[in-house]
C-alpha cells in the first residue's frame, strides 16, 4: 500500500503531468478549483496527483464545450466532434510535443521576466553593466600604477638620509597613506560623472 504523500506534487510537477501551463494551474489555484492538500516547509502548496488530473481533465472538457458554444454563438461554425470516453482517456496522456512546447513557453517567459528584471535593477542602479565595471577598473588601474610607479622618484633621496628602520617605515606608510587618499578622491570624481 503505498503512502498518501508519494502522491503529492508541487505545482510545476502538475503541470508537467498535465500538459496545462502553470499559469492555468495558478489560474485554477487562485480560483479554488484547485486546491492544496498540504504545504511545504517554505509553504509551497502540494496537490493530489489523482484528484488534480481528474478536476483538470474535467476542468479542460468544461472549457471545450464553453469554447464550442461560444464558437457556435459568437463566429459560427460547427463545434468540435464529440469524444467517446474511450477516445478522450487516449487524449488525455500529455504529447511529448505538448510538454515540449509548454516547457519552451515556460522558459521564455522566465527569461523575458529576468530581461525585465535587469532592465529594472539597472535602473534602480542596483546592477551595473560588465562595460562599467571594466571602465572603472580599468581607471582605478591607471591611477594605481601612476602613484606607484612615481612612490620611488619621490622617495628615494629621502629615504637615502634615514639609518633608523622605524623611520623609514612611518615615512612609507604615510606617502601610503597620501597615495589612498589621492587615489579615493579620483575614483570620488570618476563615480560622480
Amino acid at each position: 500500500m503505498s503512502d498518501k504523500r508519494d502522491n503529492l506534487v508541487s505545482a510545476s510537477e502538475l503541470s508537467r503531468q498535465s500538459g496545462v501551463t502553470k499559469q492555468t494551474i495558478s489560474r485554477k489555484i487562485k480560483s479554488r478549483i484547485l486546491q492544496p492538500v498540504e504545504y511545504t516547509a517554505s509553504g509551497r502548496p502540494l496537490f493530489d496527483l489523482d484528484s488534480s488530473l481528474k478536476i483538470l481533465d474535467e476542468q479542460q472538457s468544461f472549457d471545450d464545450d464553453k469554447s464550442n458554444q461560444q464558437l457556435l454563438l459568437n463566429k459560427g461554425g460547427r463545434p468540435k466532434s464529440v469524444v467517446s470516453d474511450d477516445e478522450q482517456s487516449n487524449t488525455n496522456q500529455p504529447n511529448d510535443d505538448v510538454i515540449r512546447f509548454n516547457r519552451a513557453r515556460a522558459d521564455k517567459a522566465v527569461y523575458q521576466a529576468q530581461l525585465v528584471q535587469i532592465e529594472v535593477e539597472e535602473k534602480l542602479r542596483t546592477v551595473v553593466s560588465t562595460e562599467s565595471v571594466r571602465q572603472q577598473g580599468a581607471e582605478l588601474g591607471s591611477v594605481l600604477i601612476n602613484a606607484l610607479t612615481n612612490l620611488p622618484d619621490r622617495l628615494s633621496d629621502e629615504l637615502a638620509t634615514i639609518d633608523d628602520s622605524r623611520e623609514i617605515h612611518k615615512l612609507l606608510t604615510s606617502e601610503i597613506n597620501m597615495m589612498i587618499i589621492d587615489i579615493r578622491k579620483q575614483l570620488g570624481a570618476v563615480e560622480i560623472e
